[in-house]
């Protein structure tokens, strides 16, 4: 079990306490001496360096974190491909898979795909027609388009886009394509299937392939392993972290943006075209930062201190997702670096239609990390949730429960993570409420409302909402904390 997983399952105040014990190494009041000239004596010059490559190497650790994930989601679909990593649409539904990928939904089917331009030359994307959600993400999950229901042609059309890297000359006749460019060389396909059951199928015409292979091409097509290993997209700490960073730096252009990084890692022995091997002292500082940095994360993420992030003010429900979606900012005079940290630390892909602003479009999410009393969610407990009546969605509301430690689908024994308004045998209530249950065992005749826990494991949920509409945005619609016991 990694430091950050043991420290997040003890509370927040244990994190700020090893935060501290971390950085003792170098003793503050022996860096602060200074001589007779107010300068720092010559035999501390290399302890302070040691501080500021330091200090460098955590917010380089932070910087990576969608870099990272988008590798860590190629490793999955990997996995589930017998080893192709590029150009294999695989589809996740209910199923091993699906328990891996961040912060993923039980409602929908996935299928993703995950290309590499600098291998292939510009990608050929259909997109059917049907009900399915489509976007399209840079190896940093930087938005570059989104199709299907929510692309300019809507569900009813399908239609073919071209997707150029940041080197490629466009071809000549690309009449009938939906021609988009890509800052980097990898990037994810991703589309969820809305009806999963009926439109089983769809996904299958969800494809990818070179421009060059286009009059014969080829889309492999997979279903995720229902058996094996769970394949978690946080699988890289410590220094697989920084390997893989070394790994994704060699195969992408330099973004002008991350200059300043680019140099501070070349510092601690990352660089692009050369080889990772770090020094010992290298080595020392980089582990230090990956256990410093792995602390940092889970605060940013689940203990937000953005005061836009709260719902209502008289609610602990945050949104999760803060980032600008077009342009990663909020002003236009800084980069959203925290908000970025936030949602890729417990999430994957990013789009428009993730965060509508338009009623009755694309999705909405909203997260609760702890309890009424602002405790953690923990799984020896019993929790009620009220729903007031007239949830502001046009399509359906999904409250889905995830391992605080892994942010992936609480694996209780059971094939329930979740409860949607869609539910058949849904207990409402007199006056259109609803209450959901989360513990060890059901409350007695509640169990179609009810989530299994795991005792002595921490959770959260997200509570989605399709097609949100206008009592959402103005805010007038109440989400109530979840309460500690039964109802």
């Amino acid at each position: 079990m990694s430091l950050m997983i043991k420290n997040v399952i003890t509370g927040i105040a244990f994190v700020a306490v090893l935060a501290l014990t971390a950085c003792s190494n170098l003793k503050t009041d022996v860096l602060l001496e200074k001589n007779s000239q107010g300068f720092a004596p010559q035999e501390n010059f290399q302890a302070i360096y040691d501080e500021i490559d330091y200090h460098r190497a955590t917010q380089l650790y932070l910087w990576a974190t969608p870099m990272i994930v988008s590798a860590g989601a190629r490793g999955l679909g990997k996995y589930h491909a017998d080893g192709q990593e590029n150009l294999v649409s695989v589809a996740y539904y209910k199923d091993k898979g699906t328990a891996g990928i961040l912060t993923a939904n039980d409602t929908v089917r996935y299928v993703i795909i995950h290309g590499n331009i600098a291998e292939s030359g510009p990608l050929v994307v259909e997109s059917p027609a049907g009900m399915h959600v489509g976007i399209i993400d840079d190896n940093q999950y930087e938005y570059v388009t989104q199709y299907g229901l929510v692309g300019p042609k809507g569900s009813k059309i399908a239609e073919k886009l071209l997707v150029l890297g940041p080197e490629s000359k466009r071809p000549a006749n690309t009449k009938g394509y939906r021609v988009v460019r890509s800052k980097t060389n990898k990037i994810m396909m991703g589309t969820r299937i809305l009806r999963p059951v009926k439109d089983a199928e769809l996904g299958k015409q969800f494809v990818a392939y070179p421009w060059k292979d286009r009059a014969n091409p080829v889309t492999k097509y997979v279903e995720a392993k229902k058996d094996g290993d769970v394949f978690l997209m946080t699988s890289f700490l410590g220094m697989d972290y920084w390997r893989e960073l070394h790994k994704n730096l060699q195969d992408e252009p330099v973004q002008r943006e991350d200059l300043y990084m680019m140099a501070w890692l070349k510092n601690l022995g990352i660089e692009k075209g050369k080889p990772f091997n770090p020094t010992a002292r290298q080595t020392k500082i980089l582990k230090k930062a990956a256990t410093m940095a792995e602390q940092m994360s889970p605060v940013m993420s689940f203990a937000t201190r953005n005061p836009k992030a709260r719902y209502r003010d008289d609610s602990t429900w945050v949104f999760p997702l803060m980032i600008n979606v077009d342009h990663m900012d909020e002003t236009g005079n800084f980069k959203q670096f925290n908000q970025r940290v936030d949602w890729f630390w417990e999430a994957f892909g990013l789009a428009p239609a993730m965060k509508s602003v338009t009623p009755g479009k694309g999705s909405a999410y909203l997260g609760a990390y702890r309890d009424l009393e602002g405790e953690w969610l923990n799984g020896s407990e019993n929790y009620t949730m009220h729903i007031e009546a007239g949830a502001p969605m046009k399509r359906f509301w999904a409250v889905t429960m995830y391992n605080l430690r892994d942010r992936t689908f609480l694996l209780n024994g059971t094939t329930k993570m979740e409860i949607n308004s869609m539910k058949k045998d849904l207990i409402i209530n007199e006056d259109g409420s609803v209450d959901l249950y989360f513990g060890p065992e059901a409350p007695e005749g509640k169990t179609p409302n009810h989530i299994k826990t795991n005792r002595d494991v921490l959770w959260f949920v997200y509570f989605r909402l399709y097609g949100p509409t206008e009592a959402y945005f103005d805010r007038s619609w109440k989400m109530n904390d979840i309460k500690k016991g039964y109802k």
